[in-house]
């Protein structure tokens, strides 16, 4: 399976352009935006396991990472 990618921090999606963030970011306006709603920060999974590239997810009200509430992009 794939790994989380410790190295990628989703705050570089509240990084406008010019300092650094995406082509057009930044793509989130709050840090509150990163998190899901059961208070726990979305995580990046590399490669993806829904998506070639990056899983975006939720750990889901559990707040366990591989249990069956997680939510993947």
């Amino acid at each position: 399976g794939a790994m989380l990618n410790s190295n990628f921090d989703l705050d570089i999606l509240l990084v406008p352009a010019e300092d650094g963030g995406g082509p057009q970011g930044p793509y989130f306006d709050k840090a509150e935006d990163l998190i899901d709603p059961w208070g726990n920060a979305y995580l990046m999974r590399v490669p993806g396991d829904v998506n070639y590239d990056f899983d975006v997810f939720s750990v889901g009200p559990d707040g366990q990472e591989g249990t069956e509430d997680d939510i993947v992009n």
